[in-house]
């Protein structure tokens, strides 16, 4: 049997900040939970973030135990989404009663109703706890009281939405694992770590979150250096899905990033640049930034795994501007030039001066990932300068997988899913795979590569007992004014 249990005292919920949490996606878990018949004169349907409710109003006589016991809602959920009723039931009060519980999830995944026999195929007894930890910090999100309900906001604010769909992404993937695999038995809980390593502190004398087997979790900073410091303690396998986590997890042997640091992916990118380019001349643009020091630094050491038959140069932007970088360029072999810069106004202008001495020579230039996310710089001038650009990965178009996720997704919440969805969705089942096929201490091994829906996972240890590191990244050149990806 698949057991998801949801606790509010793991994620500090109070009141009515439930409502946001799981108004926000969690709106239909299970096509078996129990419907609601209701008169038309007892209550009134409001739909917030896409998830279904009862505005109710109170009749004389009546019991908070009484409307619990009529809707099927546990009463201390009741509590929780409408304050109000800790002081009393009165009549004539409006309730928010949920079409279906979060607390006790009834049906989330279809069983076989047919017995076992002596000749049925035994399905191995394993149990796996798993903790879904994130900063939803649902203390900051108000969405009002029922008498309110006609006028409510229905927007949640960008992280709050975006770690929503973490989690979800990463019950879904739970949910088809266990649909594939009925005799697994899984856990599921909850934390809302509000980005706080007090919060979490608190949290953590919960025996149920320290007796998880695996923690998934995309928080940084200093919740992630004490879920770190607290899973080594404990013996928890920990999977970071942050960005630029690795720091945070290193001398962990039992802990993974799924995502590439930005200076491997820097290292990667020049190591694909050597092999792509082969007997090219690299030109390294160097600023007074000392993060775009580092990253230069990173490119170029992935250059030097080409040897000799790739020599390269630097070139110092800030004594010489564009034309340092022009000087630069000798000779009629193909040029490479590696810009580290996210200063869409530096990187506007050296594009241009590029591109009038490409009239001239071979040359091609690599970027950063934040170059994605440019406003103001022309995608012709990226097309003409033959511009190569790099990330941990992307949401697929063509990946039948995906599709179905998506297509899932969208039907459960009436939203389109976005990257940290995706990403959800493959820590969680790399966990369950890589345990059903390798064994409890499947992360402690070295593990294989997995096509998830997100990006390729090829992991490596940087040194021995370090952390496990995602070492892969995804090339993109810009063709048709848009980029396309590098096979």
């Amino acid at each position: 049997m698949y057991d998801m249990k949801i606790r509010p005292n793991y994620s500090s919920v109070k009141q009515w900040l439930v409502v946001a949490f799981f108004a926000a996606l969690f709106c239909s878990f299970s096509e078996n939970a129990n419907a609601q018949t209701l008169s038309p004169d007892t209550s009134v349907v409001r739909f917030l973030n896409n998830r279904k409710f009862y505005i109710y109003k109170v009749a004389k006589g009546e019991t908070l135990f009484s409307i619990a016991q009529r809707y099927d809602i546990p009463q201390d959920e009741i509590e929780d989404l409408n304050p109000v009723t800790r002081g009393g039931l009165k009549p004539g009060m409006k309730l928010w009663i949920p079409a279906y519980s979060w607390k006790e999830k009834k049906g989330t995944t279809s069983t076989s109703t047919s017995k076992e026999t002596d000749e049925s195929p035994k399905v191995p007894d394993v149990a796996l706890h798993i903790a879904l930890i994130s900063d939803m910090d649902l203390k900051k999100v108000y969405v009002g009281t029922a008498d309110e309900a006609d006028s409510l906001p229905e927007m949640l604010e960008k992280t709050t939405r975006t770690n929503l769909e973490f989690v979800e992404g990463a019950l879904i993937a739970i949910e088809d694992f266990h649909a594939k695999h009925p005799g697994f038995k899984i856990r599921t809980s909850i934390v809302d770590s509000e980005g706080d390593s007090a919060t979490l502190s608190k949290l953590s004398w919960k025996a149920d979150f320290r007796k998880a087997d695996v923690w998934i979790t995309n928080d940084n900073g200093t919740s992630l250096t004490y879920l770190n410091r607290l899973a080594q303690k404990s013996g928890v396998t920990l999977i970071s899905c942050g960005i630029n986590t690795t720091d945070k997890i290193e001398g962990n042997d039992n802990a993974v990033a799924v995502l590439p640091s930005s200076l491997l992916q820097c290292s990667q990118m020049g190591a694909f640049s050597a092999r792509h380019f082969e007997n090219a001349i690299g030109i390294f643009v160097k600023t007074s930034n000392a993060r775009e020091k580092e990253r230069m630094n990173a490119f170029k050491e992935g250059w030097k795994s080409g040897g000799e038959k790739m020599p390269a140069r630097v070139a110092d932007y800030e004594k010489g501007f564009s034309k340092a970088v022009l000087d630069s360029i000798r000779g009629n072999k193909h040029h490479v030039i590696f810009i580290p810069s996210s200063n869409e106004d530096m990187v506007t202008t050296l594009l241009n001066a590029l591109k009038e001495k490409k009239e001239s020579h071979t040359i091609s230039v690599v970027g950063i990932p934040r170059w994605f996310d440019f406003e103001t710089v022309d995608p012709s001038l990226l097309q003409l300068c033959d511009v190569y650009l790099f990330n941990s990965g992307s949401i697929p178009v063509d990946n039948v997988a995906a599709t179905a996720f998506h297509k899932q997704f969208r039907e459960r919440h009436a939203t389109e899913p976005g990257e940290s969805a995706y990403i959800g969705y493959d820590a969680a089942d790399l966990v369950l795979e890589g345990r059903k096929k390798q064994g409890a201490d499947f992360f402690r091994k070295t593990l294989p590569s997995y096509d998830g829906l997100f990006t390729t996972y090829k992991f490596k240890r940087g040194e021995k007992d370090s952390a496990l590191e995602n070492q892969h990244i995804t090339v993109w050149n810009f063709k048709e004014l848009s980029p396309e990806r590098v096979k």
